[in-house]
């Protein structure tokens, strides 16, 4: 459990559909933590990279960018996990 200016977190999740997760249907997995990155093609455009707490990480990319493009991670930040 996480308080924050009056916020308690017990755990935070990330819900994605399927052609984002790799599988046919929709999946909510606990969420580890929140990356920022440069896009590689764009200096100064960030994208937003989300940890799960399996391994998995998904890339929030407005040029589509795949994950592995992504070199320069800046940890934004973590979430307790049960």
């Amino acid at each position: 459990m996480e308080e924050n200016g009056g916020l308690q977190l017990d755990s935070v999740f990330i819900v994605t559909p399927g052609p984002f997760n790799g599988t046919s249907q929709w999946k909510m997995e606990p969420l580890r933590a929140v990356w920022s990155a440069e896009e590689p093609s764009q200096i100064g455009q960030l994208a937003d990279l989300y940890e799960t707490a399996e391994g998995a990480t998904y890339a929030d990319s407005l040029l589509a960018t795949p994950l592995k493009s992504f070199h320069k991670r800046v940890l934004y930040r973590t979430f307790p996990l049960k």
